[in-house]
């Protein structure tokens, strides 16, 4: 049986992450998204294969589903003739195009960007008490904890900008720093290595003992290995100890908690939230230094209240900073474009080189005639006059269907 197919501007690319995993791990239920490849002068071509043909037969017999969900149910047509399908190609025309690839999956611009401009009225920017709120955020980390625990407005604002740029900047510079450790988290860190090193150490010496003396080399390179290891413990209780009597990190630790209490204190909502798991500011032993600043920022808010200046027209209508909670920054995107001039984005494009073929496709199936002629009425009955091969391009039969049983 042969089933001749013509085809023009074909699709020769995977515009898909990581396919065959999307495809392996599909599921409806679990909402899945697809994600672009970024465009790459080779390897993410897509011949047409096997799996293309069988696509083709599926639709031609009338088969909407994806070649995936056919293939995991039980109504597969063309399950016991699969080893009997070949088929033939003959590219007479190919060439390459850049497009613009829309994810309309994704209908926000991206967590960390933002478009337009900020308009010049945006107050959280460009008013007189604009300087005062965000000054918090240029202090260093043991002030902001000395800010937390003091009832002050920060009046200093030297060094300040309110200008989104700037605070971009400084926001980065925040987020990427190290958290802060309680002296308790430092402990349990090496006392965690410690016992590492202690379980390496006597598979090290277990290995020793089951060697024969005629092994001499292998038995002067463990004992190496195992004093290196005796070394590094020791090494790692002095730390212990150190870290155990050393002052500064006591009066950090005591900074740490002393801020934490007056946060539970001032926004207990943020302990009481499922998703912190009650553990408001700290989890694991470490505060990340954000934390404090986005804590802070509402703090000098509402202690801007209490002095009676206006700080309203800097907020949004649920009284909240643009882009913060009292626990995080949330995303440049949030942070930015309701206030921009551009308005948000709707639709994400990707730059994306794809190779376009086209040409002729023949299918061989080794049947007996008597197959050949059902598949054909069912063919026939189901009307398909043309459809996609592979990602795009417009797909035809273009000669009659061949029932005759192939040549051998």
């Amino acid at each position: 049986m042969k089933i001749y197919i013509e085809y023009d501007s074909c699709w020769q690319n995977s515009v898909l992450e990581n396919e065959k995993e999307y495809f392996k791990k599909l599921e409806p239920e679990k909402g899945y998204k697809r994600k672009f490849n970024k465009s790459k002068s080779d390897g993410n071509l897509q011949q047409i294969s096997k799996n293309t043909i069988l696509g083709v037969l599926y639709r031609l017999i009338g088969d909407q589903r994806t070649l995936h969900q056919i293939k995991k149910s039980d109504n597969h047509y063309f399950s016991d003739i699969e080893d009997n399908i070949d088929f033939e190609t003959d590219k007479s025309f190919s060439y390459e195009e850049l497009v613009m690839l829309i994810n309309k999956g994704n209908d926000k611009v991206g967590m960390g960007k933002y478009i337009g401009v900020p308009r010049d009225d945006a107050k959280l920017f460009f008013s007189e008490n604009s300087t005062k709120l965000w000054s918090v955020l240029y202090l260093d980390i043991d002030k902001i904890m000395s800010f937390i625990s003091s009832s002050k407005i920060n009046e200093s604002i030297i060094g300040t900008s309110s200008l989104p740029r700037d605070l971009l900047e400084r926001i980065n510079v925040i987020d990427t720093s190290e958290p802060l450790k309680v002296k308790e988290r430092l402990i349990s860190e090496v006392k965690s290595k410690i016992e590492k090193a202690n379980i390496s150490l006597k598979e090290f010496e277990h290995e020793l003992t089951g060697l024969s003396e005629t092994d001499e080399k292998v038995i002067q390179s463990k004992n190496k290995q195992i004093d290196n290891k005796k070394i590094n413990i020791s090494n790692l209780k002095d730390e212990m100890l150190q870290i155990e009597h050393d002052k500064s990190l006591g009066d950090l630790t005591e900074m740490i908690n002393t801020s934490l209490v007056i946060l539970k204190k001032e926004f207990p909502e943020i302990y009481a939230t499922k998703k912190n798991n009650g553990e408001g500011y700290i989890k694991n032993g470490q505060v990340f230094q954000m934390s404090f600043y986005a804590a802070a920022l509402y703090l000098q808010i509402k202690r801007m209240k209490q002095a009676r200046i206006n700080i309203e027209p800097l907020l949004s209508k649920s009284g909240l900073i643009q882009g913060f909670s009292k626990r995080k920054f949330n995303s440049v995107r949030d942070f930015l474009n309701l206030l921009s001039t551009g308005g948000d984005k709707k639709t994400v494009k990707t730059p994306f080189t794809i190779t376009k073929t086209s040409g002729k496709l023949e299918i061989n199936i080794d049947i007996n005639r008597d197959r050949a002629k059902k598949i054909r009425g069912m063919i026939e009955d189901a009307g398909v006059s043309s459809f996609y091969l592979g990602k795009k391009g417009l797909a035809y039969m273009s000669q009659e269907i061949d029932t005759r049983e192939l040549r051998r």
